[in-house]
């Protein structure tokens, strides 16, 4: 079953279908609108005993303070003995992870962690991520 809630200009899916649930996020996310996806991790915590997948490839923009509530999450999940699994990242939030060294608070997907160490390994190169 996948949910969809809307807020502008933040759009999250929510599929608790299968053995791992999974959040994927659009559009724009920032400190007015971040406590929609963080509200949701926490419900998935509280309710489900498994990892969760999170997809922020569709993320165009995300500033500090949203990137440290889904961090805040990740911590969360880490203290009840699960994990949070960054499954896609959009370029921003793979520069904005790179650029907080936050990266070890999620279990990185392969196609995340090369773009992520590319960009730490040569900081003036862009191959258009």
């Amino acid at each position: 079953m996948a949910r969809v809630i809307d807020t502008a200009p933040l759009d999250i899916s929510i599929n608790v279908d299968g053995f791992q649930p999974s959040i994927s996020v659009r559009g724009k996310a920032d400190y007015w609108n971040i406590s929609k996806v963080v509200s949701a991790l926490k419900q998935l915590a509280d309710e489900k005993d498994s990892c969760v997948s999170l997809d922020l490839n569709g993320v165009i923009s995300m500033d500090t303070a949203a990137l440290e509530g889904i961090a805040d999450s990740a911590i969360v999940f880490k203290e009840k003995g699960r994990r949070l699994h960054l499954c896609g990242a959009s370029s921003s939030v793979r520069c904005l992870l790179d650029k907080l060294s936050l990266c070890n608070l999620f279990v990185m997907k392969k196609n995340v962690t090369a773009s992520v160490v590319i960009r730490s390994a040569f900081p003036s190169w862009n191959p258009g991520l």
